[in-house]
């Protein structure tokens, strides 16, 4: 396992594109927006206009089933910022373990807090508004004025474009609420760790107080049992 394994384990980053990426993407969209456009779409037109309006809805349908996700995890995180946080007294001012045992916890406080502020950002850049691509009045206006039965072959060539242009934007929709979801998971993985950790070492202290007043009690007894010899002596 590579150093790149283990700190995309415990800190996930989502790797920016550069820009020659971008500019490809770019010229890939264009591309696929000159296809559609010179397509002959004539043979079995009512078919492809249906096709066309399913990849819309669809697409729409990822767009907003991505932002009603994001919208949860807000609500969870918003509920589990303030159990986290009152974590934070019993780190601080527990004073019966020990250093490592202190720094340990507090280490994964930081952690899980990290991860839970990074899952909301994330969140955010889902619900975040973007740009999106419809039929409006306008186009359809537009497509009804056209000769002969074109408005078929222009409705299906709007509803691709608009499918084609939107991809991106919801992908990118859906990359934030998967990181929303994979910070969220190791949060609550810490957040675990963490009350197991403080449980158990709540409970070291009371066996060793225990065993001490047990230990303490044996003594006693024989103290009682164990007479001085002389006092038997004639």
């Amino acid at each position: 396992m590579s150093f790149e394994d283990i700190r995309e384990f415990f800190w996930p980053v989502l790797v920016e594109l550069n820009s020659e990426e971008i500019r490809q993407d770019q010229e890939k969209l264009d591309n696929d927006i000159l296809i559609i456009k010179n397509t002959d779409w004539t043979n079995e037109s009512e078919l492809a206009l249906d096709e066309a309006k399913k990849l819309n809805e669809l697409e729409n349908q990822r767009r907003v089933g991505a932002e009603s996700k994001a919208a949860i995890y807000l609500t969870a995180i918003t509920a589990l910022a303030p159990v986290l946080v009152s974590l934070v007294p019993g780190i601080i001012s527990s004073g019966g373990n020990n250093a490592f045992v202190d720094f340990l916890s507090f280490a994964i406080f930081v952690y899980a807090l990290s991860n839970l502020l990074r899952a909301a950002l994330w969140a955010f850049n889902t619900l975040k508004v973007s740009a999106s691509n419809r039929i409006d009045t306008i186009d359809l206006v537009r497509i009804w004025g056209g000769a002969g039965d074109a408005y078929k072959k222009n409705l299906i060539v709007e509803n691709l474009c608009a499918v084609r242009k939107n991809r991106d934007g919801v992908n990118r929709k859906v990359t934030c609420i998967k990181m929303t979801h994979e910070l969220l998971l190791r949060t609550f993985l810490a957040f675990v760790l963490l009350l197991l950790l403080q449980t158990s070492m709540s409970f070291i202290p009371n066996i060793s107080i225990a065993n001490q007043i047990s230990s303490t009690t044996c003594n006693d007894k024989q103290d009682i049992v164990q007479h001085p010899v002389n006092i038997y002596r004639i």
